[in-house]
């Protein structure tokens, strides 16, 4: 069984399983990071900005990120990678 959570503006999160804020499954989870992408429309012509993390964070395999959910209020730190800016992603459109 899942959980997940939104990643708020100050880096906090909480998980949800079942009920929201009811956390995870005790045991060791594999983590992905997902960024939501534009919603067709929302760019109005302009083209889609690059990615701010590492794509790799948003796979089970290859996101290097596992917790292990202990029955105690548990506090995780998960340090994340920006993505690389190609050269073409750093010149002004």
């Amino acid at each position: 069984m899942s959980a997940q959570g939104e990643i708020l503006d100050d880096g906090t999160f909480r998980l949800t399983t079942s009920r929201p804020g009811d956390g995870a499954l005790e045991g060791r989870h594999r983590v992905l990071i997902e960024v939501p992408r534009p919603r067709e429309g929302d760019l109005a012509g302009r083209r889609e900005p690059p990615p701010i993390l590492d794509p790799r964070l948003g796979r089970f395999e290859t996101s290097g990120l596992e917790i292990n959910v202990e029955r105690k209020d548990n506090q995780v730190i998960l340090k994340l990678k920006k993505a690389r800016l190609s050269g073409a992603a750093r010149k002004p459109a």
